[in-house]
């Protein structure tokens, strides 16, 4: 069991390396990063405690897959089994139970744990036969794979909208669009295939600006629905949601940015350090993002050029 545990340490500290970042570094700056985002959660909205005990248990559910698990199961013996189910799930777990203790939501905590440990039996396997449709198929790909990929989630944040407007809870509303515009972030994580940015027939300022456009279009069709319902249904202050509506653009001209800035490797971890910085510190984007947009060129000039 210490053997696959001290692999799977030294598998997370390549990927920090791969992405640019040594682990004494990067450790200590997703701590800050975790524990600044909790804070705005719970700062924003009293739902907080619900919504950080199904983050939690989506990332310890990852971990049951079924192939994974029949995998551990032909290298170890039904003990050490279950116990790197249960020590993994701990330690997923661990970030999230100390910042609910230190917000005093001892019931989340005791249901986390308790559910951690149930999920160390359970190993599954989820396939949909069945495609979901989007209104994105004929403009590929970002939002047409990854519309289906997280359809759940988008139905999530939408019920969120609902129940805000039940309620009567600003917040959560804002809250809602917020989510719609992280998951948006998401589709942009994996590099495609070379072959998929060379069939383009553009400069790269070109073929930016193409992705960029698409993306604001595409964005704008899911989240202004939630922008206006929350805006008249709940008398909502104008001002901020045009605010949050505006920075969820920003943020995900941002996220296209650091995508091709770092093609075609995956998403360098210091521009997603400097674009997180850049929620608290919004005038750092005047010069990060033309500094994403001189990177991208040069990555993408062996394709375009």
């Amino acid at each position: 069991m210490k053997s696959y545990l001290t692999l799977q340490l030294r598998m997370l500290n390549r990927h920090l390396e791969e992405a640019g970042l040594q682990p004494w570094v990067g450790y200590p700056l997703f701590l800050l990063a975790f524990t600044g985002l909790s804070a705005y959660l719970f700062h924003k909205t009293t739902f907080a405690p619900y919504f950080y005990l199904l983050f939690a248990l989506s990332i310890i559910s990852s971990r049951s897959e079924k192939n994974r698990n029949d995998f551990l199961k032909t290298c170890f013996t039904t003990n050490n089994y279950y116990r790197i189910r249960l020590v993994e799930n701990v330690l997923i777990s661990l970030p999230f139970v100390f910042y609910l203790a230190w917000e005093q939501e001892w019931i989340p905590i005791l249901l986390l744990l308790s559910l951690s440990g149930i999920m160390v039996f359970n190993a599954h396997t989820i396939q949909l036969n069945y495609t979901i449709p989007t209104p994105f198929s004929k403009h590929p790909f970002e939002f047409s794979v990854g519309f289906r990929k997280t359809f759940f989630l988008q139905l999530f944040a939408y019920f969120l909208t609902v129940m805000a407007i039940i309620a009567g809870n600003f917040n959560l509303g804002v809250f809602s669009l917020a989510l719609l515009f992280l998951t948006f972030f998401t589709f942009y994580i994996e590099p495609e295939n070379d072959f998929y940015v060379w069939v383009y027939k553009k400069t790269t300022s070109g073929f930016l600006m193409a992705k960029i456009g698409r993306a604001l279009i595409q964005s704008s069709l899911l989240t202004l629905p939630v922008m206006i319902a929350i805006w008249f249904l709940l008398n909502g202050d104008w001002q901020i949601l045009l605010l949050f509506q505006g920075m969820g653009y920003v943020f995900l001209v941002a996220a296209i940015l650091v995508k091709y800035a770092s093609y075609p490797d995956k998403m360098y971890l210091p521009y997603l350090v400097l674009l997180g910085l850049s929620i608290y510190f919004p005038p750092l984007l005047l010069g990060l993002l033309p500094f994403l947009f001189f990177k991208s060129n040069q990555h993408l000039k062996e394709l375009l050029g």
